[in-house]
């Protein structure tokens, strides 16, 4: 059909010569966009969002550091970042061996180990809340947080005093609102300044993984008798958690604690569901 009609060749072989540069914006798209901040935020410290204990261990969850979110120190990060206190009020040792987030569907997520497999988690759980007609947003869904470790109230879905970012999860995926206009831009441009914004991407993001094995804890986490010990645990987006499991050893016995969140972490990374 294209022998007979010269427009639709055009059309094709101008698709053709745009490929390439299509290809390579859905390249920077997709590996763009986290870093490490020059000036971290510090998270609030007050109220514990969740504490659960038993004879011989407490153990609290003091605040969940999401994208763009207090206490923040990677722009645009596509995971969330617990931050756990845990004590030890025996006299023998004891080591923390398992910790997962029970999210709202139901699903167990453990935590993860580098970057890129913390953004895969988050891309499926992306696909298990858009199967089930629900909408995610990540760094949404704060306030509930926020107004229990500040200890103030709501007031229109909102707490005053405290700054929170808003970031759509498209975000995550590397689609932004300017996407559209940058796959129809010059390509000469693209070409031209796409090199240099790889190479600095991929910069970034080792500083991102190298920033992320010096902060998180590995398990099996060790708690001495009569010790307090601080553990930064990274999970993919986990939208409004119910529970954080912890499981111990603790000599020959195994115990499990559960931290109940349904109520402290409410609605975290929930939008409206689709068609709404």
């Amino acid at each position: 059909m294209n022998a007979h009609n010269p427009g639709a060749r055009r059309i094709s072989s101008g698709y053709c010569r745009r490929a390439p540069v299509i290809s390579f914006v859905l390249l920077l798209a997709g590996c763009a966009g986290t870093k490490v901040l020059d000036e971290p935020t510090l998270p609030p410290d007050r109220n514990p969002l969740a504490v659960a204990r038993d004879r011989a261990t407490t153990a609290t969850l003091d605040w969940v550091i999401v994208r763009d979110g207090p206490g923040t120190w990677a722009k645009n990060a596509d995971w969330d970042q617990y931050l756990l206190r845990l004590e030890n009020r025996s006299t023998t040792d004891l080591r923390i061996t398992e910790v997962y987030v029970e999210d709202s569907m139901g699903t167990k997520v453990f935590p993860g180990r580098d970057r890129k497999g913390l953004i895969a988690g988050s891309k499926q759980a992306l696909d298990r809340y858009q199967d089930a007609d629900i909408k995610v947003k990540a760094g949404t869904g704060t306030a509930v947080m926020a107004a229990t470790v500040m200890g103030t109230t709501l007031v229109g879905g909102s707490v005053v005093g405290v700054g929170l970012a808003y970031t759509s999860f498209a975000s995550l995926l590397g689609i932004s609102t300017s996407f559209g206009a940058a796959v129809t831009a010059a390509g000469a441009g693209l070409v031209l300044v796409g090199p240099a914004m790889v190479i600095r991407n991929r910069r970034n993001q080792r500083k991102v993984d190298a920033r992320i094995q010096d902060i998180r804890s590995r398990l099996p986490f060790p708690v001495e008798a009569g010790m307090v010990k601080r553990a930064a645990l990274f999970f993919p987006i986990s939208p409004s958690p119910r529970h954080i499991v912890i499981s111990y050893r603790q000599g020959e016995s195994t115990q499990t604690l559960r931290l109940e969140t349904r109520e402290s972490l409410a609605g975290l990374h929930l939008g409206r569901a689709s068609g709404q």
